[in-house]
């Protein structure tokens, strides 16, 4: 129980912490592609750049740069200025394309400018997103999975916690004499977003080294689209292989035969006669890395075959209270308790 809730606090801390992060950079990304929808019908008036330049920091991870571009313009016989000439710029490690932009705007140039009618000291030189805001979507995706997973690994146990549902919220349904319990090792919905993960993660790093921060709009929508697919695709798959009862336990009454899922390397269903189960073993496995420890809980069913005594993994998870339900609850549907 105390490791349950250890690992409980854990997870909120953490999830805590990390949406706060992440939703710092999404809330940016956010308000600049509201700012840019806004600005779609914003009038125009003629300015002149006053200032073009690059700027530049320096820290431990290494150098960013950022275009500086100032304008003035007149609205109705009044002379503003403005240093946004878009709105979500982000310093990159990108000296070229920040070069590029001080190369467009070049001190003493004519420029249109768009300005807030409301507001004429609110203006850009430039409103229509471009594939830099769609790689800088790009690049939090993976920080967004991990979080949205977060969420709802912390739902579903603080579900488990308050209801205490049977076998420890493993999915059950009776059907013409049988059980089901429904036993993927991964879910459609959590595959989809592993696919996602692992897909954006090397996509970055290909789009950010291979042709910049502000790669064309078309290539970026295909990058997306190769993020988008397969994770599409994979939910869908998992969900037909989920659907067709492949990772199900089924205790059959009628015939008096256990029926183990293909997880943990069956490739197949193996048939068990009821009979033969003596037990629901919990093994603690306990894996030490150079990050630290993990610990899972392993519950399988032990029977006996051929005068052998063996054990079949049915689940593997970091949860110790819920492990121990599913036992329980499987021990006692067996008969293994009287």
């Amino acid at each position: 129980m105390k490791k349950t809730n250890s690992l409980f606090s854990f997870l909120i801390l953490f999830t805590l912490i990390w949406t706060g992060i992440v939703s710092i950079f999404d809330g940016f990304l956010i308000w600049g592609a509201v700012r840019r929808e806004q600005a779609q019908s914003y009038p125009s008036t003629q300015g002149t750049i006053t200032r073009s330049n690059i700027k530049e920091s320096h820290d431990s991870d290494g150098s960013t740069y950022k275009a500086e571009i100032d304008f003035s313009y007149k609205v109705d016989g009044t002379f503003y200025g403005s240093d946004t000439y878009r709105y979500g710029v982000w310093s990159t490690s990108d000296h070229s394309h920040a070069q590029s932009v001080v190369n467009k705007y070049t001190t003493g140039k004519q420029v249109e400018v768009f300005y807030n009618a409301s507001d004429p000291s609110d203006a850009i030189l430039e409103r229509d997103t471009q594939g830099q805001d769609l790689f800088f979507a790009l690049f939090m995706t993976p920080f967004n999975v991990i979080m949205l997973g977060a969420w709802g690994f912390l739902a579903s146990m603080l579900k488990r916690k308050i209801t205490k549902p049977p076998a420890g919220g493993v999915p059950i349904q009776q059907r013409q004499g049988r059980t089901y319990l429904r036993l993927p090792r991964v879910t459609p919905l959590a595959a989809a977003g592993l696919a996602a993960l692992g897909i954006s993660f090397v996509s970055i790093f290909i789009v950010a080294f291979g042709l910049g921060m502000n790669p064309r709009m078309s290539t970026i929508q295909i990058v997306w689209a190769c993020v988008l697919i397969p994770a599409v695709c994979m939910y869908f798959y998992k969900k037909f292989v989920v659907g067709s009862g492949a990772k199900d336990l089924v205790i059959d009454d009628v015939n008096g035969a256990l029926s183990l899922p293909q997880t943990f390397g069956r490739k197949e269903d193996i048939i068990v006669s009821l009979q033969a189960v003596t037990d629901v073993s919990i093994d603690e496995i306990i894996s030490r890395t150079k990050n630290g420890t993990s610990v899972q809980y392993e519950a399988a069913i032990v029977y006996n075959r051929d005068g052998k005594s063996i054990k079949a993994k049915l689940v593997s998870w970091g949860d110790e209270d819920r492990t121990t339900q599913f036992a329980d609850w499987l021990r006692d549907r067996l008969g293994l308790t009287k």
